[in-house]
């Protein structure tokens, strides 16, 4: 079973203030070799997996989202010795984009925004993939 959450449903009220608050998270990941100390999240499996993670996120940006944070490769502190990628963050989705429909296998995540829970639980459950 795999289960990695890729989209992110958020109630309209409190669209602007979570997609704020999840930027600054995203920002905070430390990201490194897994033998570095604090290190949060390591990097992508190889280099191919890396171009197609970043390949989705312009397909999403294309589709009309908005690239918040992450997106890019990650080169410092010696980080180009690996497949490294920002945690990315795409707000303004639509449950029909690209992203939110297919399985990335990378640190993306696709805020959508919902009015009522009927609405969200119908959102939900609109994935080939049963994605979170």
């Amino acid at each position: 079973v795999c289960c990695a959450g890729s989209r992110v449903f958020v109630q309209s009220g409190i669209y602007d203030q979570f997609v704020e608050a999840l930027k600054e998270k995203f920002e905070q990941v430390n990201v490194g070799f897994p033998w570095e100390k604090d290190v949060e999240m390591g990097a992508q499996i190889n280099e191919h997996q890396l171009e197609e993670i970043l390949k989705y996120v312009e397909i999403g940006v294309k589709e009309g989202a908005t690239l918040i944070t992450g997106g890019q490769r990650l080169t410092e502190n010696g980080l180009d010795k690996g497949a490294f990628l920002a945690p990315t963050l795409l707000a303004n989705g639509t449950n029909t984009m690209c992203v939110a429909q297919e399985e990335i296998f990378g640190p993306v995540a696709t805020v959508i925004k919902f009015e009522t829970e009927e609405e969200v639980i119908r959102l939900a459950n609109d994935s080939e993939y049963g994605l979170g």
